[in-house]
């Protein structure tokens, strides 16, 4: 398989890194997970995520069961996600691995911060993000679901391909059933503080798109 390193993680072990591979004709992704620190703060951070924070496990093998289980509940319940794919050959890889769909497109958060992208397009995509953010957390407070809301609300974990705005990047997730609307209220913040803020006539309209459509 030819490879393309698309991102990459020099701390802990090293081997933590996202890549692009021709396999069998088409192009995929393919997430290797390593430790983000030394052993004994993976178990620090785990005990302390798990039962006091209300968030996944840190560990390698952890990070790669949590994203699996969420882009596959997300796309379930119907909200855009790359593809999970079953590959027999990463079971040799000698580290848990993780194979999805390859989306092209641009990150929302480069779009809506381009002098190039036309005020009306930004408002369109901020408008159609949050009605089906909206959506989404009608659906997590019904199912009593915490695995429906982002633990890091921003715009470059949302890709925009063509029609689609797919979402990606769910190493990690919260837990805590009891906290779902303290969730809702952070992530629906997080969001909004990462719309454009320099031009405040611009941060209005994209505002106004956001509550709107929410």
């Amino acid at each position: 398989m030819r490879a393309e390193v698309l991102a990459a993680s020099k701390r802990g072990d090293g081997s933590h890194r996202v890549l692009k591979v021709d396999f069998k004709g088409r192009p995929l992704v393919i997430k290797c997970y390593g430790l983000k620190g030394s052993r004994l703060q993976a178990l620090s951070r785990q005990f302390g995520s798990r039962l006091l924070l209300g968030k996944s496990t840190y560990t390698a093998r952890g990070r790669y069961a949590t994203e699996r289980a969420v882009l596959e509940l997300w796309r379930r319940e119907g909200f855009d996600t790359p593809r999970v794919l079953d590959i027999p050959e990463l079971a040799g890889a000698g580290q848990p691995c993780l194979a999805m769909e390859f989306v092209p497109g641009e990150l929302m958060s480069k779009l809506i911060r381009s002098a190039d992208e036309p005020l009306a397009r930004k408002k369109e995509l901020v408008a159609r993000f949050a009605e089906t953010a909206g959506r989404r957390h009608a659906r997590a407070l019904e199912m009593h679901e915490p695995g429906l809301i982002f633990k890091h609300p921003t715009f470059s974990h949302i890709i925009v391909s063509g029609e689609r705005l797919v979402h990606f990047d769910f190493e990690q997730a919260l837990t805590h059933t009891s906290g779902i609307e303290r969730y809702i209220r952070h992530e629906i913040a997080g969001f909004l503080h990462a719309l454009p803020r320099a031009d405040r006539a611009l941060f209005s309209e994209l505002f106004t798109a956001f509550s709107t459509s929410y």
